[in-house]
């Protein structure tokens, strides 16, 4: 691998050490902060009940972000054309 990867996997599994240690270390409850491990235990054990909302989660955001491209394109170039209407 190369070594630009290697940090960035590094960088990553850092994040997460430290994310561990501070939810364990300052005992924050589970509902404002939980563990990565947590999470992937549940990701793990409720995988059939989570998969088909994520499909519907994924089609969402994908929705959302053409509706707001549709609005912002066309806004920006009007924006762009006009700068009165920008202030």
């Amino acid at each position: 691998m190369k070594r630009p990867r290697l940090l960035s996997i590094a960088g990553i599994l850092l994040i997460f050490t430290v994310w561990e240690l501070v939810c364990k270390s300052f005992q924050i409850p589970d509902f404002i902060l939980p563990q990565p491990s947590q999470i992937m235990k549940v990701a793990v054990t409720q995988a059939a009940i989570l998969l088909p909302h994520a499909g519907v989660t994924a089609l969402e955001v994908l929705l959302g972000m053409m509706i707001s491209l549709m609005i912002a394109i066309p806004l920006s170039m009007v924006m762009f054309a006009h700068p009165s209407v920008e202030n």
